[in-house]
């Protein structure tokens, strides 16, 4: 993106007014997500990575505008995978579902088309994880920066693409995931590192 587009992004960032001066969109959306390690656990006292396989994630979007430059959205998402331990035969979870919920600003570039909007977004929130087998689950803080835009084709209705790096995060020194007999524990901080790639239809109301 060229500096000049930057500057004039920012000082509508900085101008934006608290009260919403738009219509409400909704954004069903479905993608892919990519890879992602609990790197930083261990089984009795042995290292034990878990490994998330890529997998598909649906969720929606609920979309705020605040200029015409900013908005503020708030967005669910939900992935379903399976975990790979790298202990060979170690007991432990082998499917996970992750829900993440998620606050944000999106700061729109502008474009002589008006119905070509790119954008940068940043959002913060959490991420519960749920584990089969018997395992207690866990959740943590989850920051998430992306970028795409949106391309509308009338006043109500258009399509929105974008690709963001997820990291959920789970703090060290406690148990993760565990059943009655088998427990693990994070040795440190675990940062779940994620690619996803997005697409949905947007309904403007």
């Amino acid at each position: 993106m060229k500096r000049d587009l930057w500057i004039p992004a920012l000082v509508c960032l900085f101008l934006a007014v608290p009260a919403l001066a738009g219509d409400i969109e909704l954004t069903p959306t479905l993608g892919y997500r990519f890879g992602g390690d609990f790197e930083h656990l261990a089984l009795n006292g042995t290292p034990a990575d878990l490994s998330l396989d890529d997998g598909e994630e649906y969720g929606l979007i609920v979309t705020l505008p605040v200029s015409s430059c900013v908005d503020v959205e708030f967005r669910w998402t939900h992935q379903g995978t399976d975990l790979s331990p790298s202990l060979e035969n170690a007991m432990g979870p082998t499917e996970v579902s992750s829900d993440s919920y998620l606050g944000g600003v999106v700061v729109f570039f502008p474009v002589e088309n008006k119905a070509v909007k790119p954008f940068l977004n940043v959002e913060l929130g959490t991420t519960q994880y749920d584990v089969n087998n018997g395992f207690s689950g866990d959740a943590g803080f989850t920051y998430a920066v992306g970028g795409g835009s949106k391309f509308y084709f009338g006043e109500h209705f258009g399509v929105r693409v974008q690709g963001s790096y997820l990291s959920g995060n789970i703090p060290g020194g406690k148990d993760v995931f565990c059943n009655a007999d088998v427990c693990y524990t994070g040795t440190s901080r675990n940062s779940v590192g994620q690619f996803e790639l997005t697409t949905g239809f947007v309904f403007k109301f």
